[in-house]
């Protein structure tokens, strides 16, 4: 049996940590600065092309909540102080039924939220970024059409923070 040295294993996980911090691997959604080199965004409200009403509220409240705890983006107010634009349509929003119990009644649905979102340049009109997003949430059924309800809008908040989260991380990957 062959022993190596404590010092050769101590400068070979030192190298070894070295060209890990050297790779320029970060976590996704990391990322600094949005594409183009945009730090200031004006964040219209979002177009809902689906007949679900607010969901346009929900998103375009959570996509600025999301943008505003990036220090490195600054949400502007208003167009004029920003020097992009984002922008989206929620194209596709339904909810079905996932699963059943063995008397054919539903016991889950399923709802899905899909989003065009755009990053223009203020200044030239310049696409920087253009992409499609989707989530989706799962909710337990309820006989109680009030529960239901609840279950559906909990849903609802959930897809658009979470997809308010993509589409930072989207926009910081440059994906």
């Amino acid at each position: 049996m062959k022993f190596v040295p404590v010092r050769a294993l101590l400068l070979g996980a030192l190298l070894l940590c070295l060209l890990a911090a050297g790779c320029g691997y970060r976590f996704r959604g990391q990322g600094n600065s949005l594409p183009g080199g945009v730090h200031s965004v004006y964040i219209e409200m979002f177009v809902n092309r689906t007949t679900e009403p607010f969901l346009e509220n929900r998103l375009t409240n959570a996509v600025t909540r999301r943008f505003a705890r990036k220090r490195e983006v600054e949400v502007a107010a208003h167009r004029s102080g920003a020097e992009a634009v984002l922008s989206g349509e929620i194209t596709v929003y339904e909810t079905e039924p996932i699963s059943y119990d063995r008397n054919d009644k539903v016991t889950e649905y399923r709802s899905i939220m899909t989003v065009t979102v755009v990053l223009s340049r203020l200044d030239s009109g310049k696409t920087l970024w253009k992409g499609t997003l989707s989530w989706s949430e799962e909710y337990l059924a309820d006989a109680d059409k009030a529960i239901q309800d609840d279950r559906e809008l909990a849903a609802e908040v959930q897809i658009s923070d979470r997809l308010s989260d993509e589409i930072l991380s989207h926009l910081l990957e440059n994906f």
